[in-house]
Protein backbone atom coordinates (compact mmCIF):
# COMPACT_ATOMS: atom_id res chain seq x y z
CA UNK A 1 0.00 0.00 0.00
CA UNK A 2 1.25 3.44 -1.23
CA UNK A 3 1.26 6.59 0.71
CA UNK A 4 -1.66 8.09 -0.60
CA UNK A 5 -3.85 5.09 0.65
CA UNK A 6 -3.23 6.05 4.08
CA UNK A 7 -3.96 8.53 6.95
CA UNK A 8 -2.09 10.58 8.50
CA UNK A 9 -1.58 9.58 12.27
CA UNK A 10 -2.64 11.65 15.27
CA UNK A 11 -1.33 12.47 17.80
CA UNK A 12 2.53 11.81 16.09
CA UNK A 13 4.77 10.13 18.39
CA UNK A 14 7.54 12.56 19.13
CA UNK A 15 9.86 9.37 19.96
CA UNK A 16 9.89 8.41 16.10
CA UNK A 17 12.64 9.35 14.72
CA UNK A 18 12.55 11.35 10.89
CA UNK A 19 13.62 10.08 8.05
CA UNK A 20 16.98 10.51 7.22
CA UNK A 21 17.66 13.12 4.12
CA UNK A 22 18.83 9.28 2.45
CA UNK A 23 15.79 7.53 3.62
CA UNK A 24 13.69 10.61 2.33
CA UNK A 25 15.11 11.04 -1.06
CA UNK A 26 14.20 7.22 -1.84
CA UNK A 27 10.89 7.79 -0.71
CA UNK A 28 10.34 11.03 -2.77
CA UNK A 29 11.58 9.35 -5.75
CA UNK A 30 9.63 6.11 -4.97
CA UNK A 31 6.66 7.91 -4.03
CA UNK A 32 5.83 11.90 -4.84
CA UNK A 33 8.64 12.71 -7.48
CA UNK A 34 7.43 16.14 -8.02
CA UNK A 35 8.38 17.06 -4.05
CA UNK A 36 11.83 17.99 -3.38
CA UNK A 37 13.83 17.90 -0.29
CA UNK A 38 15.01 20.99 1.42
CA UNK A 39 18.66 21.45 1.68
CA UNK A 40 18.65 20.62 5.70
CA UNK A 41 17.20 16.71 4.55
CA UNK A 42 14.05 18.14 7.22
CA UNK A 43 11.87 19.53 4.91
CA UNK A 44 9.60 18.37 1.61
CA UNK A 45 9.09 21.33 -0.77
CA UNK A 46 7.09 21.67 -4.07
CA UNK A 47 6.51 25.20 -5.75
CA UNK A 48 4.07 26.00 -8.45
CA UNK A 49 3.72 28.00 -11.57
CA UNK A 50 -0.12 29.41 -11.65
CA UNK A 51 -1.90 31.97 -14.20
CA UNK A 52 -2.78 34.28 -11.51
CA UNK A 53 -3.46 35.16 -8.00
CA UNK A 54 -7.06 33.99 -8.06
CA UNK A 55 -5.52 30.18 -9.88
CA UNK A 56 -2.96 30.78 -6.81
CA UNK A 57 -5.62 31.02 -4.17
CA UNK A 58 -8.14 28.35 -5.59
CA UNK A 59 -4.67 25.78 -5.26
CA UNK A 60 -4.02 26.89 -2.07
CA UNK A 61 -7.65 26.21 -1.46
CA UNK A 62 -7.55 22.76 -2.45
CA UNK A 63 -4.02 22.32 -0.29
CA UNK A 64 -5.80 22.97 2.67
CA UNK A 65 -8.95 21.35 2.15
CA UNK A 66 -6.48 18.10 2.14
CA UNK A 67 -4.63 19.37 5.38
CA UNK A 68 -7.85 19.76 7.00
CA UNK A 69 -8.81 15.91 5.97
CA UNK A 70 -5.65 14.44 7.55
CA UNK A 71 -4.95 16.77 10.17
CA UNK A 72 -1.62 17.56 9.04
CA UNK A 73 -1.29 21.10 7.90
CA UNK A 74 1.58 22.23 5.15
CA UNK A 75 2.91 25.79 4.85
CA UNK A 76 1.28 27.34 2.21
CA UNK A 77 2.62 30.40 0.70
CA UNK A 78 1.43 32.03 -2.22
CA UNK A 79 0.84 35.28 -4.74
CA UNK A 80 0.63 36.18 -8.17
CA UNK A 81 1.50 33.14 -10.05
CA UNK A 82 2.78 30.91 -7.75
CA UNK A 83 2.25 28.64 -4.85
CA UNK A 84 4.90 27.31 -3.03
CA UNK A 85 4.55 24.18 -0.14
CA UNK A 86 6.69 22.79 2.63
CA UNK A 87 5.63 20.18 4.73
CA UNK A 88 7.37 18.71 7.52
CA UNK A 89 6.69 17.52 11.21
CA UNK A 90 7.75 19.99 13.85
CA UNK A 91 7.19 17.59 16.46
CA UNK A 92 10.30 15.54 15.02
CA UNK A 93 11.80 17.54 13.78
CA UNK A 94 11.76 16.44 9.98
CA UNK A 95 10.10 14.25 7.60
CA UNK A 96 8.16 11.34 8.64
CA UNK A 97 5.32 9.25 7.04
CA UNK A 98 2.71 11.45 7.69
CA UNK A 99 4.44 14.41 5.85
CA UNK A 100 4.77 11.65 2.51
CA UNK A 101 1.03 10.82 3.27
CA UNK A 102 -0.18 14.30 2.77
CA UNK A 103 2.45 15.13 -0.31
CA UNK A 104 0.96 12.33 -2.12
CA UNK A 105 -2.58 13.04 -1.56
CA UNK A 106 -1.77 16.63 -2.66
CA UNK A 107 -0.54 15.47 -5.38
CA UNK A 108 -3.70 13.76 -6.08
CA UNK A 109 -6.00 16.83 -5.76
CA UNK A 110 -3.34 18.91 -7.63
CA UNK A 111 -2.85 16.97 -10.69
Amino acid sequence: MGFVDRKCKWPCDPDIPPFSPDEARALIAQECPSWELHGDGKKLIKHFDVADFSAARQLANKVAEVGEVEGHFPDIAFGWQYVNLTIYTHVVGGVCENDFILATKIDRVTG
